[in-house]
């Protein structure tokens, strides 16, 4: 054999791993990028989910704060609680309906139930109890959120 050919038999088969390896990194890196942004989207979409709940229960208790004291609410604190709250139902709503696609089903089938029930409650005895209900219902549906949430995201 002549130096030519000992040279690219030594030669190519380390060129090969090389070539091999850095195919294989970088499809690695690319697929831990990916897994990695769409870990955050999840953990956006459950942030805007978890402060939709909470503004609308701020909006329902802040109602029946003063509801229980007898007193009414300034306007403009009503009028600033009421759009918080249509806020977070509107991105609820929102979230409801497409968001299966980056939350998991059990949360997106905790948001459907969510929406069935604001859209067939009807108020029954005080407006008071009413309200207490719907806190406490709001409450119940945020706890569950947060731990859909948790589990989906490996989060302890």
């Amino acid at each position: 054999m002549d130096e030519a050919s000992q040279i690219l038999i030594i030669l190519v088969p380390g060129l090969f791993i090389a070539v091999a390896t850095s195919i294989i990194t970088v499809r690695l890196s690319l697929r831990q990028f990916y897994s990695e942004r769409w870990w955050e989207r999840k953990a956006t979409a459950y942030s805007e989910i978890i402060e939709s709940l909470y503004r609308m229960r701020v909006y329902i208790e802040g109602l029946r704060d003063s509801e229980e004291q007898g007193k009414e609410l300034p306007e403009e604190v009503k009028r600033d609680l009421q759009a918080r709250a249509r806020e977070g139902r509107d991105k609820l709503s929102r979230a409801a309906e497409i968001g299966a696609f980056v939350i998991s089903d059990d949360a997106a089938e905790c948001l459907r139930r969510l929406h069935r029930h604001l859209q067939t409650s009807v108020p029954e005895g005080s407006f008071f109890d009413y309200l207490e209900g719907h806190s406490e219902e709001l409450h119940s549906y945020l706890d569950e959120m947060r731990s859909i949430a948790k589990a989906d995201l490996n989060v302890d």
